[in-house]
């Protein structure tokens, strides 16, 4: 693979992340998820039909091949760990707490301080205005869009070894 691809990628993932900065600056979208698709999938999706349309033989073909392929996983690395970036971290509250003092806290005063309501409206809004939950009656109940995100998450899991429910 050339080293220009990784340029021109590089510019591109640069650009689509600052349409993602522009566009979250001037307002919030209410569902962030197919939003960050279309921001990162709209450049690989003219890049793609103008691999499959135009250039099917050939060194270009191969230049844009690998161009898409790495637009593709760059972006969904970051789509998939924007919802990480997104919410607050207890970690980071934490260490925010304690420099914040320069004195440093105790354990306790930490707790006192650490309000976790934080950390569960932004994460219940964000559920809700997906289309991951409803919420009818007062009551949270994931939906059939819900289901099948967690899917994979459950079947990983499983293949892992892993407890459901835990860390």
């Amino acid at each position: 693979m050339e080293a220009s691809i990784f340029v021109i990628e590089a510019g591109l993932f640069a650009f689509c992340l600052f349409v993602h900065i522009f566009l979250w600056r001037r307002n919030l979208p209410r569902n962030q998820g197919p939003t960050l698709l279309a921001i990162f999938g709209v450049p690989w999706t003219i890049i793609t039909v103008v691999f499959l349309f135009f250039l099917k033989t050939g060194r270009v073909s191969e230049y844009v091949c690998s161009l898409a392929l790495l637009h593709l996983s760059l972006s969904s690395a970051y789509i998939f760990t924007y919802p990480a970036l997104e919410g607050l971290s207890p970690s980071l509250i934490i260490l925010i707490f304690i420099e914040k003092t320069k004195a440093g806290l105790t354990a306790e005063e930490v707790i006192r301080r650490f309000d976790a309501t934080l950390l569960w409206d932004k994460k219940i809004e964000s559920l809700l205005n997906s289309g991951l939950v409803t919420e009818t009656e007062g009551k949270l109940r994931i939906t059939s869009k819900g289901k099948l995100f967690i899917m994979p998450f459950i079947v990983l899991r499983r293949f892992l070894g892993l407890p459901m429910g835990e860390g």
